[in-house]
This record gives C-alpha cells, sequence and structure tokens, in this order.
C-alpha cells in the first residue's frame, strides 16, 4: 500500500511541475506527501530531502508565517527525530508550535497537536540524557569489577551519543548493541565494547 502511494505520488509530482513550473502549492503539497511516505517506509534522509523541498517552496509562496510553512517544520522535526539529530529536531518543532501559536492562538487542535509531539520529544530526550549517563557509570563499573580495568575513551564517548543511545536501547540482544557501538568503536576495543554492551543491556531491559 505504502509502495503503491510513492509511485503514485511521484507521477502526480511530475505533472504538477510541468503544469504548474517548481513554485507552486500542488508541487509543495507532493513534496510533503512524498515526505511523509518516505518517513512510513524508515527511509528517513529521503523523507528529509522531500521535506526540505516542501518548507522550501512554501516559504517562496507563502513567507515565513503559514499554515503550511508550520507544517513542513513540524514533519521536518519528526524525521530529524527518527534520524537521531536531536537539536535540528529541537529547532524545527520550535520553529512550528511558535508559526501555529500566531496563527491560530493557543487553544487549537493544531496547536496541541505539536505540543503534544514537543512534550514526547523533550521526555525522550531528558530519557536519552538520563539513560547515557547511567549507561557510562555502569560501564566504568563493569570494568572495575574486572580488576581495575578501564573503557577505552572512545567507547565511553560513543556510550554518551545520544543517538547511539536511542538506537542500541531499541535492538534485542547484547550483540547487536555491541555491533552498533563498534561502528564508532575500533574492534581492537573489544573488552571496552563488552562492558558498554553489558551495561547497555541491563538498561535496555528497564527500558
Amino acid at each position: 500500500m505504502i509502495n503503491e502511494a510513492k509511485k503514485s505520488s511521484e507521477k502526480v509530482l511530475i505533472i504538477n511541475k510541468k503544469i504548474f513550473g517548481e513554485d507552486h502549492a500542488d508541487v509543495a503539497g507532493t513534496y510533503n506527501n512524498l515526505g511523509n511516505v518516505y518517513q512510513q517506509l524508515g527511509q528517513y534522509n529521503e523523507a528529509k530531502e522531500f521535506l526540505e523541498k516542501a518548507l522550501i517552496t512554501n516559504k517562496k509562496i507563502f513567507g515565513e508565517d503559514h499554515a503550511d510553512v508550520a507544517a513542513s517544520d513540524h514533519n521536518l522535526g519528526n524525521v530529524y527525530q527518527e534520524l537521531g539529530q536531536y537539536n535540528e529536531a529541537k529547532e524545527f518543532l520550535e520553529k512550528a508550535l511558535i508559526i501555529r501559536k500566531n496563527i491560530f492562538g493557543e487553544d487549537h487542535a493544531d496547536v496541541r497537536e505539536v505540543l503534544r509531539n514537543w512534550e514526547m520529544f523533550v521526555l525522550l530526550l531528558n530519557k536519552l540524557k538520563t539513560t547515557a549517563v547511567i549507561i557510562t557509570e555502569k560501564s566504568l563499573n563493569f570494568a572495575t569489577k574486572q580488576g581495575g580495568k578501564t573503557v577505552h575513551p572512545q567507547v565511553v564517548a560513543s556510550c554518551r551519543d545520544l543517538r547511539i543511545v536511542d538506537k542500541c536501547l531499541r535492538l534485542r540482544n547484547q550483540t547487536e548493541i555491541k555491533d552498533c557501538i563498534s561502528i564508532y568503536s575500533k574492534r581492537e576495543r573489544e573488552q571496552s565494547l563488552i562492558y558498554c554492551g553489558e551495561a547497555l543491556d541491563s538498561v535496555r531491559s528497564e527500558y
């Protein structure tokens, strides 16, 4: 179903560009639809690309303070969150909230929608920050129990990276967690990876 929606939106985009050119609301709307489809497919970089195009086009047509611009900001904020790019997610969600409040006032469904996502985002970010500290401490404790060994600084840095923490906590077992961390740490740091993997695995079970 989603793949069919993607093909359909791609065809509509070609037609709209031929009829209206690049700078038209229908083209921006189709960019937005494609971005949402790619997001549902889990292809977040592709989703970001189309949502950015929708935002640029909407700004050209409507200026900064418009509901369609706010919708693009909101969608981009959600995609950046999926990508683990939390600073960017925060920036776009804040923009969407400000624009919608300016247009609709405080007590409007579109404002409440962004507020719900914003509150969930803040909760996630705070939880990841807290979890990162716990994981780092657990990693060092596991190492200490093994005869006062240390955890390699780069592995510790990986345990503190919120993007890595978020991804690792969603994985199924310690092997996958260790592989996730090893993307950012060389294989010769195997023992450090084991300590960090054990820490993540113990925290993940409570997540």
